[in-house]
Formats: structure tokens, sequence, C-alpha cells
């Protein structure tokens, strides 16, 4: 990275200082990265000092400045100390210039800032992933099939939102051909907002599911915020929609860009047959584009992974892969961001999918459990935010709970309705455990846990059930 800091004044209008008279053009000054957490600044890095919940990044220019910081955007003069000049002088290669950029909101002048970074890398062609359900994993598959083919930007993660994705636009760099980024929302309107930052050229979206249903109120709602993203395609771009979701596929009415689809349905254009699943051995498929067809074995553990991978197959192909080249990729792609095998004490197998819930997800990993020979265990979270649908999912999960384990953990108040389902589908009394507190759930687990169990933890993100995970990993 090589920002100026001239640019990004140009960008925002900042107020632009300095900490001392030192004679330096400072909009000549380059950053060579950036950070948002003071502690993880480098030397040359462009200190973003974003507000937070519980503090503001503004109280830590100082901090940022004595790690070697060569631009501070904030909104107030850091203040500095003899120490935070010392700890300068003393970092090798930090040099003496630095600058303030002084802006009333930090946040918008992030968002500026990567505008005009993405503006300065017109040849990049961005392809956005969106979709109530999926997002990262099809992320993830889009990205390995593609970066083989050209010089690919990923996004870290799931950068999915107003902070994550400008930050993502700023690690471009001009060798790169392609870049990789998923669009979040929780809202209308935030999707149309990172288009505008992005431009994306292609748009894939993944499914519209009930998930945010108490924010946005109808899935009708939810499928609009998603289809802000084809809206935003130029003319010449191409939208990638799952063909097996009819509102996903009526996006292909709301773009101008070209329609691919792609799904089991035999009317999409990447579609996937003869699929057999291998449980923890992963599963194959006959990967078809039009008349042609070959078969391509995966060590993914999941089949509802599919839809993934041949979202994947579309897009590579958008940048000349051939359909051979994108079966042998899709054959050696590995997916393990969100669901993790782990090995853990006596024998157990942990099915860590703790990241976050849905139905549709909640489903998909019971499936996985069900592949699993072992006695089963499942810590079900409850899944936040489904609104006047909440009761009915909730049922449905603890339904199917009731089909594919032997022993329950039910959490939060969605839990008590996923228990009483399980048990009504046969599961005896004594193997359903339900707790309201996250924290309770290790006492509740512990006493039905056996050598050799596969244990799968799932829940909403803001149950925190990844500390579940890890005490299990030290059980």
């Amino acid at each position: 990275m090589d920002l100026p800091v001239g640019d990004i004044v140009a960008a925002t209008a900042a107020t632009l200082g300095g900490p001392s008279a030192v004679a330096t053009d400072l909009h000549a000054l380059c950053c060579t990265s950036v950070a948002i957490d003071s502690r993880l600044v480098t030397p040359g890095a462009l200190f973003v000092a974003l507000p937070g919940h519980h503090t503001d990044g503004a109280l830590y220019g100082g901090d940022a400045y004595a790690r070697g910081a060569r631009a501070i955007l904030t909104t107030a003069i850091p203040h500095l100390e003899d120490r935070h000049h010392e700890q300068r002088r003393s970092i090798a290669g930090a040099g003496s210039a630095c600058a303030w950029l002084i802006v009333p909101d930090v946040q918008r002048a992030l968002a500026q800032t990567a505008a005009r970074w993405r503006g300065r890398h017109e040849s990049v062609r961005v392809v956005a992933v969106t979709g109530s359900v999926g997002k990262t994993t099809t992320r993830e598959a889009v990205a390995g099939v593609l970066s083989p083919v050209v010089p690919t930007l990923v996004a870290p993660r799931s950068y999915n939102n107003e902070i994550g994705l400008p930050l993502t636009l700023l690690g471009l760099e001009g060798w790169h051909r392609a870049a990789v980024l998923e669009m979040g929302m929780y809202a209308r309107g935030e999707i149309a907002g990172l288009c505008a930052l992005a431009r994306p050229h292609i748009g894939v979206v993944t499914m519209v599911a009930p998930v945010h249903l108490e924010r946005l109120g109808s899935i009708d709602a939810i499928a609009a915020a998603k289809a802000e993203l084809v809206q935003a395609l130029p003319g010449d771009g191409v939208a990638i929609l799952n063909g097996d979701d009819p509102r996903v596929r009526a996006m292909a009415s709301q773009t101008p860009a070209r329609a691919v689809f792609f799904g089991l349905r035999p009317e999409n254009d990447w579609r996937a047959t003869e699929v057999v699943d291998a449980g923890l051995q992963g599963f194959s498929f006959t990967l078809c584009r039009g008349s042609w067809s070959a078969p391509v074995r995966t060590a993914i553990v999941g089949v509802h992974f599919i839809h993934a991978l041949l979202a994947a197959a579309a897009v590579a192909e958008q940048f000349g892969a051939s359909p051979p080249d994108i079966a042998a990729s899709l054959g050696g792609l590995c997916l393990g961001e969100r669901q993790r095998l782990l090995s853990g004490p006596r024998g157990r197998l942990i099915i860590d999918d703790s990241w976050n819930a849905s139905v549709p997800s909640m489903m998909a990993a019971l499936n996985v459990l069900a592949q699993v020979p072992r006695r089963r265990v499942a810590v079900l979270g409850e899944m936040l935010e489904l609104g006047a649908g909440s009761e009915a999912a909730h049922r449905a999960v603890g339904r199917r709970a009731g089909e594919v384990v032997e022993a329950l953990v039910a959490v939060g108040q969605g839990g008590l309705l996923m228990a009483e389902e399980a048990r009504r589908g046969g599961l005896p009394g004594d193997a359903v455990v339900t707790v309201l507190d996250p924290k309770e759930v290790p006492e509740a687990v512990g006493p039905l846990l056996r050598q050799g169990d596969a244990v799968l933890v799932k829940g909403s993100r803001g149950l925190h059930l990844e500390d579940v995970v890890e005490w299990l990993m030290a059980a």
C-alpha cells in the first residue's frame, strides 16, 4: 500500500496538521498500512481512530503516534506526552513526520478514503457476495477457485460491514485484478451504500431466508434489501443468482446486468446432479454446464455447501476459467471459517458451528451431525432476531434435533421451545437439558457426555457459544 496523505485530504476534506514544525510536505507522506487498533499500528500506518461502544479511538492517538503512525485520522488533535515522542524516536525507521487528519466523522472519512482508493484501481473487477445464509462460505469458495485464475484480493474473515469493507478495499494493490468481498446488512440501504464504495462488477446472491426478520419485518423486505446488490451492478456486469430460491431468481428482473443461475434444478446454468453425501468424508456430485459435465469429489463436510461451490464455478467462468479447470479447483477446495471439525479430549469429535444460526443453517448442521456414526450430542442456542416466526422456527429445529441426537442442551428462551419439541419427538426427558444463560452450558452438558461422542455446538452469535467449544476442548 502506498496511500498519500494528500489523497486522504482530497477524499475527506480533513483539516491537516502535525505534531511539530518539521519542514515536511505532509501531503506527500505515504501510508503503507491501515489499523483501527492502536496496539496494531506499525511504522508507516494510517491509524483510523474510530469511535466504539466502550471507548473512542481518538483517545489513543498518542499511542498510535508513539508506535510510528504516518497519519492519524481522528476527530481531535492527539494528546502527546514526552513518552510518546521518546518511544517514536526509538522505533527504527519511524521517522519524525506524522500527519493529523481532523474530521467530524471518522467512519464516514474511512469510507470516503476507501472509495477514492477503489477509484485508483479501476482495472480490478469486484465480486460482491450477499445473502441471508452462506455468504462467508460462498466468499471462501469463490476466492479459492478464482485465486489461481487471476491475482485476487480476498476479504479477511467476514469483513462485510461499513467498517470491514472499506478496510478490505484499502488492501487493493496495483497487481490485483479481482477482489472478492462479502456484504452483510441489518437494514435497507446498507448494501446499496457498500456497493457505492466497492462498485462491484459481479454480484452473487446466495439465499433469502428469515434472518434479521425482527429488524426488517418481512421476508419480502429482506429480499428487497439483498436485491440492492444486483440493482447496483453495471449493464456489462453479471448477477450470479441461486436459481433454486424463487426470491433470488426473481432478482434477474431487477438488475441491468446479465443473469447467470446456479443450483440443483435443471433450468440453472451451473448445476449439480447425482449428489452423494459421504458424511465426514465429504460428498460428490456431477458438475454440469450446458451439455458439458464432469465428476467432482470434495472433502468438504456437508452437502449444503454445494450451492457455494456452484456459485464459485459461475464466478470463475466470468474470469475465463474453463469448466474442466473449475471442476478440478472445486475438488481441492477447503472451507474452514464457519464449521470446524475438532478432535476433542476422550476421543470426542467437536463440530464447532458456533459462529451464528438461522433455520437453514441449523438444519444443515443437524444433517451433518446425523451422518456421524457415533453417539450424537447437540448444544443448540436460540436463534435471535426472527420476529413473529421465532416460535415456529425453534420448534422446527427442535423436532429435527429430536430425530438426530441422543442428548440435547438447549440454550435461551428459544431453547425452551426446541427442548419441548425434542421431547415430544421421543427424546427421553433426562437426555434434554435447558439453560437460559450460556455460561451454564458446561455444567449442563458435562453429565450428558460420554467417551467418543460427536458434539455439535451451534447458536446465534450473541450467545458466544464459542466459549462452550473452548470448554469442550479442555474438558
